[in-house]
Formats: C-alpha cells, sequence, structure tokens
C-alpha cells in the first residue's frame, strides 16, 4: 500500500469539448510527478510517463523519449509513484479488458478497503494481446473528441508483448473532470511501442502495484478558448459512451 497526491492538467469534459491547445509543459509535470497518462498539443499522440521518463506516442505507434522536449501538454494525470513499492503477483490469466476491470477492483477493495478515492495502479507483464490507439495531429477550428476519435483513429495489435500498463482509476463522481473508471495506457519493455489502450489480454504472474490519493490537484486551462466553452453541455455523457465502447 501507497498512498500519493493526484496532479491532473486540464479537465476532461473540456477536452472532449475540443479544446486541445495544451498550456502545461512536459517539464512542470515532472515536478508533480513521475508517473502517469495524458495527451499533447492539438491529440498528437498519446502520452506514457513511468520511471521519469515521458513518451510520446504518436500515429506511428513508435514511442518517443519527449522527457527533455519542449512538448506542452492539455491533459495529464500524474502522481509520485514509490519504487519500492512491493509487487502483487497476478497468479491468473486475464482474457479482457472487462475482466481485468474486475480484478483490480478486487484487489483495490482488498488493499484499501474502498474505490472512492483515486487510484494509480502500474502493471508489469506479459500481453497476448494487446490493441492501442493513437489520434492525428488536430489542426484549428477543433472538432469534439467523440469525432476526431471516429475520424482520425489509428490502432495497432500487438502479440506476446511484454511491458507495463499506466492506469488510473477515479471514481464516477469525478467524471466532469477526469476519466471516471479505468483509463490505460501501456508501453512495452523496450520502450519502442504504445499507445492507449483498447483491449488486451494478461498471462499469469504479472506484477501489480499501486498508489492510493486522497488528494486531487487540478491546473485548469488560462485560455480564452476555456473560458468561452459551455458548461452546462448535456452532451458530454454521450461522448463519454461513445468513448469508452471505443474498448474491445
Amino acid at each position: 500500500m501507497s498512498e500519493g497526491v493526484a496532479f491532473q492538467a486540464g479537465a476532461i469534459w473540456s477536452l472532449f469539448m475540443g479544446d486541445y491547445d495544451g498550456e502545461t509543459k512536459i517539464q512542470e509535470l515532472l515536478q508533480h510527478g513521475d508517473f502517469g497518462i495524458g495527451t499533447f498539443q492539438g491529440l498528437d499522440g498519446e502520452l506514457v510517463a513511468l520511471d521519469s521518463k515521458i513518451y510520446q506516442v504518436p500515429i506511428s505507434g513508435c514511442a518517443i523519449d519527449v522527457t527533455e522536449a519542449k512538448n506542452t501538454v492539455p491533459f495529464a494525470v500524474f502522481t509520485k509513484f514509490d519504487s519500492s513499492i512491493e509487487p502483487t503477483e497476478h497468479t491468473s490469466d486475464v482474457a479482457s479488458f472487462e475482466e481485468f476491470e474486475t480484478a483490480m477492483d478486487e484487489l483495490l477493495l482488498k488493499e484499501y478497503g474502498t474505490l472512492n478515492f483515486y487510484y494509480f495502479i502500474r502493471v508489469d507483464g506479459t500481453f497476448p494481446t494487446m490493441k492501442v490507439r493513437s489520434l492525428c495531429k488536430q489542426a484549428r477550428p477543433y472538432e469534439r473528441l467523440s469525432k476526431v476519435q471516429k475520424e482520425a483513429q489509428v490502432e495497432f495489435t500487438y502479440e506476446n508483448t511484454k511491458g507495463t500498463l499506466v492506469i488510473t482509476r477515479f471514481p464516477g463522481y469525478m467524471k466532469t473532470l477526469t476519466v471516471p473508471g479505468y483509463h490505460v495506457h501501456y508501453i512495452n519493455d523496450e520502450r519502442s511501442i504504445g499507445g492507449h489502450v483498447l483491449g488486451f489480454s494478461m498471462a499469469q504472474s504479472a506484477q501489480v502495484r499501486t498508489v492510493q490519493c486522497k488528494k486531487f490537484n487540478l491546473d485548469l486551462s488560462q485560455s480564452v478558448d476555456f473560458g468561452n466553452l459551455a458548461t452546462d453541455d448535456t452532451s458530454l455523457d454521450n461522448d463519454l459512451v461513445t468513448i469508452e465502447k471505443s474498448r474491445q
């Protein structure tokens, strides 16, 4: 068991509505943590961070170390992950994303007794199947994320890949601020491929480490675009359902 602080740059509802301009620099993220997920300016690929390194996975599917770059992000969630955490070995195969969610919920309840706080999970293992995606970089005027996902998503499927799942799990009451439930990104051991996870299977003996966060620090965009967004848009729930249905 370990306790940390969750830091988030941007709000998920503004990303859903098409606010893809980033203000937070990568170096600022690393001041708040060394483990997390997100996206880049203009949705230019998926962000995967672990071991104090930040990787960008663009539509090529190839991971790029951008730790020292000047990239900015419109959305990212980070925490400091204690590398000394003793792992829990997951002793059975997992056949699907849904089965994994159930197993992780059981593990979190066993360790912490509740699912009402914020959790970061690291899973190191072997994945017989791994399906991930990235998104094409967008240009103004931006479309809503649900439309971009339909038209600009590039998918990759890998077999028998070894690597790390970087995961956040937030309760449903956070759905306008961040992604509720499990939000999962992947990068392989060679740090050469990765992306936003759509579906996977996992072999037994995976190593699972968790951090519970009872504090959530949010850094909202200060752009004019953000200030003009409609906060009472009732279609956000539909957008969330559409995006979540992309899982396989």
